[in-house]
């Protein structure tokens, strides 16, 4: 059973008002009883004294000429007094002089010891004692005996009675304890239900109904609610900061991700940029040196030439490169826009690349319609996309593959497709495959050359040209396609 303490604020309210209402009672009914008791024994003590007066008056003559049989008539006038039970006068030297019963059982009054006038209650009597003087003599004492169960059936009754009211009493005050309970508890089990839903699941938006009174529980809904209102303010304020504090950190984290990725590229650059540089000035070196001793062959002589030449164009390109990412980066890469032919311009690419696509068994095929619209655009940066995208499709095929050049109109764009039989592309590199210095094996140990760089360069030249690229590819040895997307010049331009 819970303590009184752990109970219901509404159960504490009506055992307290149970409590007093019941307390109260209590001590008025004991108050009432006790007052009722004292003022009816002063009654019953008063009525007997003037009793006792009158028949003392009347038996002092008995006494005066010695007639007990007279005074005994006296004493039998009390006999109409129910309480009542025995009576005697007694001499002045303590002798019964004459005695009332009201039965032959019913015990006669003690002899004064001591003559005078009082009263006494002992055993659940009353005792009465009354002088008899005449003339200023006292001719003996009239001592009256008187029962008091009429006074102890007067208590029974009103302790009934007062046991009654009491339980009738604490019925209505428990009726309007629990009314009154209600009404003032109520708020607060609001407030407490509040109070919960807001401790368990942090929800400051939860309100407890308004309470329109004067009172301290309105001013105390009124000041919990202000209260919930501020907080909510707070946690709003402080859910906005710890947003806005994750996002930075979030951004800190990817800014730190992208400046690790980015000097691990730079690093992976620098240590690929050196690979192909250092190779082909390794054969020009070892060539030159032995066309200096002047001890070759005159068909060694020439071979060793065409290498130191393959070699030292291989270096331009590289240069070429990375001056034109140099470029990119301080935004100093410019175009010459003019009228550009595609057709004719795809057609010097693959004239040009044709010697390096045979010498690799390569067969490389163009696919121009007749009345190809022009494109407005820097032709030799076009020329060098097409290069670029060439090179790569011839570097990643092996012998006796196919790389074919589309070109087709979609959209008042005239697109140009790359599309080779290769090596493909892995899925989740394709994301990658336009970014700087990134490539799919960036280790110096690869099969294929190049730094990484071709691509990107065509992506920011095809977008200074307002157009876009794109790669293709279903995976490793299936082939890639890249299609370059450039918007027509405008109706009656011609080509330059």
């Amino acid at each position: 059973m819970k303590r009184l303490r752990d109970q219901p604020l509404g159960t504490k309210l009506a055992l307290s008002i149970l409590a007093v209402s019941g307390t109260a009672l209590a001590v008025a009914s004991t108050a009432f009883i006790a007052y009722d008791r004292v003022s009816s024994d002063e009654a019953l003590v008063r009525r007997l004294t003037g009793e006792a007066e009158i028949v003392g008056f009347n038996a002092a003559t008995a006494l005066l000429f010695h007639d007990p049989r007279s005074a005994a008539t006296t004493l039998g006038a009390l006999r109409g007094d129910l309480p009542v039970t025995a009576a005697a006068i007694y001499t002045p030297g303590g002798e019964p002089f004459a005695t009332y019963q009201r039965t032959a059982s019913a015990p006669l009054p003690p002899p004064p010891q001591v003559l005078g006038a009082g009263h006494e209650i002992r055993d659940g009597e009353l005792w009465v004692r009354q002088p008899i003087v005449f003339e200023g003599a006292t001719l003996g004492t009239l001592a009256i005996r008187c029962e008091l169960s009429e006074r102890e059936r007067r208590l029974h009754r009103y302790l009934g009675i007062a046991a009654a009211v009491f339980l009738v009493a604490l019925c209505v005050a428990l009726v309007v304890g629990l009314t009154m309970q209600r009404r003032i508890t109520r708020p607060l089990l609001e407030l407490a239900d509040v109070a919960r839903a807001v401790e368990e699941r942090g929800d400051f938006s939860q309100r407890p109904p308004p309470l329109e009174r004067g009172d301290e529980l309105g001013l105390l809904v009124t000041a919990f609610s202000r209260m919930l209102e501020r907080l909510q303010q707070r946690d709003e304020q402080l859910r906005q900061a710890q947003a806005e504090l994750e996002s930075r950190l979030l951004e800190r984290t990817e800014l730190h991700r992208r400046a690790a990725e980015a000097n691990r590229l730079k690093d992976e650059f620098l240590a690929t940029l050196s690979h192909e540089l250092r190779t082909p000035l390794n054969a020009i070196v070892g060539w030159t040196a032995l066309l200096l001793q002047g001890q070759l062959e005159p068909d060694v002589q020439a071979r060793a030439i065409a290498t130191i030449d393959r070699n030292a164009r291989a270096q331009v390109k590289l240069v070429e490169d990375v001056l034109d990412v140099s470029r990119i980066v301080s935004g100093k890469l410019s175009l010459k826009v003019q009228s550009v032919d595609l057709r004719a311009l795809a057609a010097a690419a693959i004239d040009s690349m044709s010697h390096a696509a045979a010498a690799r068994q390569i067969a490389l095929d163009l696919a121009a319609p007749a009345g190809l619209p022009p494109v407005l655009g820097d032709p030799d940066r076009l020329q060098q996309v097409l290069w670029n995208l060439l090179s790569n499709a011839i570097k990643f095929t092996p012998a006796g593959g196919h790389v074919t050049v589309t070109l087709r109109t979609a959209r008042r764009q005239v697109e140009i497709e790359v599309r080779d039989d290769g090596a493909g592309i892995d899925p989740a590199f394709l994301p990658h495959v336009f970014e700087r210095f990134r490539q799919a094996d960036a280790s110096t140990t690869r099969t294929h050359g190049g730094l990484g760089l071709g691509l990107a360069i065509v992506r920011h030249v095809v977008e200074m040209h307002g157009g876009s690229v794109r790669a293709e590819s279903a995976g490793p040895g299936q082939g890639a396609a890249f299609v370059v997307a450039l918007p027509m010049a405008a109706p009656g331009t011609v080509p330059a």
